[in-house]
Order: C-alpha cells, then sequence, then structure tokens
C-alpha cells in the first residue's frame, strides 16, 4: 500500500510539472499562444467585449491559461 501511494504521489508530481512547464512554454510564446486559441475548440468559439478587454489587457491571456 505505502509503494502504490509513493508511486502515485510521483506520478501526481510529475504531471504537475509538467502542466506548469507547458503553460510555461506556451504563455511565453506569442505563435504558440496562437496555435493553441486556434486549435482548441472552446478557446476557439470564446468572444470578449472590447469593454472587457478595454478593462483587463490580459484578458485573453489569462482565459487561456484557465
Amino acid at each position: 500500500l505505502v509503494n502504490r501511494v509513493v508511486f502515485s504521489h510521483l506520478v501526481t508530481a510529475l504531471e504537475a510539472y509538467l502542466g506548469d512547464t507547458l503553460i510555461n512554454a506556451v504563455a511565453g510564446d506569442a505563435d504558440a499562444m496562437q496555435r493553441l486559441i486556434d486549435g482548441a475548440d472552446e478557446l476557439s468559439k470564446e468572444t470578449f467585449t472590447l469593454a472587457g478587454i478595454r478593462k483587463d489587457p490580459d484578458l485573453v491571456e489569462r482565459r487561456v491559461r484557465e
């Protein structure tokens, strides 16, 4: 049982590391961010108002990270 818990902890830590690495890589590359937005169905359907973008200039990047 202890071995399973240790193994699952390591897998969880690896998933967290890979997720954070992917987020940082995409956030740091404007072309990668655009490809992600174009390729992801949920992201490509998002709509924002001009007032919302004016109020929060980082709105698009924040929504992609979420």
